[in-house]
Order: C-alpha cells, then sequence, then structure tokens
C-alpha cells in the first residue's frame, strides 16, 4: 500500500475515500491535529474497511508530530 499524499490515487481508492484523504492531508499540513484527527476517525467510521484510511491512522498514531486525543 502506498503512502498517499494530496492528489495521489491508488488503484482501489473512490473519489470519496481520495477527497477525504486530501482535505485530511490539507488538515495536517495546515498542523490542524484536531481537524485531521476528527475527519480520519469520521473516515473510518463509515469506511471501516479502507486499508488506506486505516494505514493513514497507523502512520499519523507513530508520527512525532500528530496530537492524538488524550
Amino acid at each position: 500500500m502506498p503512502n498517499l499524499k494530496v492528489g495521489e490515487t491508488a488503484p482501489s481508492m473512490d473519489s470519496a475515500e481520495q477527497s477525504l484523504i486530501d482535505r485530511i492531508w490539507t488538515a495536517i499540513d495546515a498542523k490542524d491535529w484536531e481537524t485531521a484527527r476528527s475527519l480520519l476517525e469520521d473516515g473510518i467510521s463509515v469506511m471501516p474497511d479502507s486499508l488506506n484510511l486505516l494505514q493513514l491512522c497507523r502512520q499519523l498514531t507513530n508520527c512525532k508530530t500528530w496530537r492524538p486525543a488524550a
């Protein structure tokens, strides 16, 4: 599974999932951790089988700049 950034598309990704990932990365680039976390959690709740979102969640929770909820 590739590491996705804004505008990049995985072969199995639909447009709704791509739009969500773009919005998450926009929030991350702006260092708006609360929005990024909220978008990611919402995305996983409606697309629990999305490997792209689950991978992004794993990457972010391992990232030193990620600010997960306490």
